[in-house]
């Protein structure tokens, strides 16, 4: 192997190990936010009731500084004073690393406001890249009378497993998913693009990157979001 192939090696293996790390972290640090909020507010609280019973000023004088609360307070401060500039700190790197690693992505969740946008959306995404034959799996094989769904769209089933079938009918096929509620995890696919049918507004896509940045576009066009798969 390569000085190079291993230096790649041991960036990926870090980058890996140190990803999970940072996301434990993150949920650790999910309680010291919660009890940064619950500070805030509970001084937020002293302030009010001084405001409004002004005889228990002295009271929370003496309290405060008993327990040292003014220091407290700002040391938390200060403390976050400098982790919003560590934090800052990483913006150009963590915009680099995020494009760098956008360009490897081979999958995408698409949320639609309207069904009848997420349905115009499968329509035109296998005709993007000359797709002419398509194949539907439901969730559960052998659940599904796919004979009867291959009588409606008049195509000969492959079996209770797989009906394929041109592109042209994908419409058609909506209309029976639809009709049959079979909307949950159902496959619409060729080997170039996979599309799984979350609900009547969500997909999820497999394809490589290319297809995905013009599916993006695409969605874009019928004021669809994406996340994450």
């Amino acid at each position: 192997m390569t000085n190079e192939k291993v230096q790649l090696n041991s960036a990926l293996k870090k980058a890996e190990n140190n990803l999970y790390k940072v996301s434990k972290q993150f949920a650790e640090a999910e309680e010291l936010n919660k009890m940064i909020k619950e500070t805030y507010d509970n001084l937020l609280a002293i302030e009010k009731l001084t405001e409004e019973n002004p005889s228990l000023n002295s009271i929370a004088s003496k309290e405060i500084k008993e327990k040292k609360l003014v220091s407290l307070h700002k040391k938390m401060e200060e403390d976050l004073s400098v982790l919003k500039e560590k934090v800052n700190s990483f913006e150009d790197k963590a915009t680099r690393t995020k494009l760098f690693l956008e360009s490897f992505r081979t999958n995408r969740i698409y949320e639609f406001k309207e069904e009848e946008s997420m349905a115009e959306f499968v329509k035109q995404a296998y005709p993007l890249f000359s797709i002419s034959r398509i194949s539907f799996k439901p969730e559960f094989v052998g659940t599904v009378n796919l004979e009867e769904i291959a009588g409606e769209l008049k195509e000969e089933p492959k079996g209770n497993q797989l009906l394929n079938m041109p592109v042209e009918k994908v419409s058609k096929l909506l209309e029976i998913i639809e009709k049959k509620s079979l909307f949950k995890n159902a496959r619409i696919e060729n080997e170039l693009l996979k599309i799984v049918l979350k609900g009547k507004k969500t997909i999820s896509v497999d394809s490589d990157n290319t297809r995905i940045r013009r599916l993006d576009r695409l969605c874009k066009q019928f004021d669809g979001t994406w996340k994450e798969d």
